[in-house]
């Protein structure tokens, strides 16, 4: 089964991490994460885990045009 996963503050969330990676023993992760966070998650996690960019939502002005 692939299960997806919008991380945040994975870094000081060892629990979840442990979650995220027992997880991935039988199914497919991915964890979508902020550009910022995205290699720091990358190093955090282990291989089998695809972690992939959303970008960061810049404000309801850009969002209208």
């Amino acid at each position: 089964m692939k299960i997806g996963v919008v991380a945040q503050y994975l870094d000081t969330r060892r629990d979840i991490v442990e979650v995220i990676q027992r997880l991935a023993l039988k199914h497919e992760i991915v964890v979508y994460a902020r550009q910022a966070d995205a290699e720091k998650f990358t190093t955090l996690l282990s291989k089998e885990i695809i972690v992939s960019q959303i970008p960061d939502f810049t404000g309801f002005a850009n969002f209208s045009s």
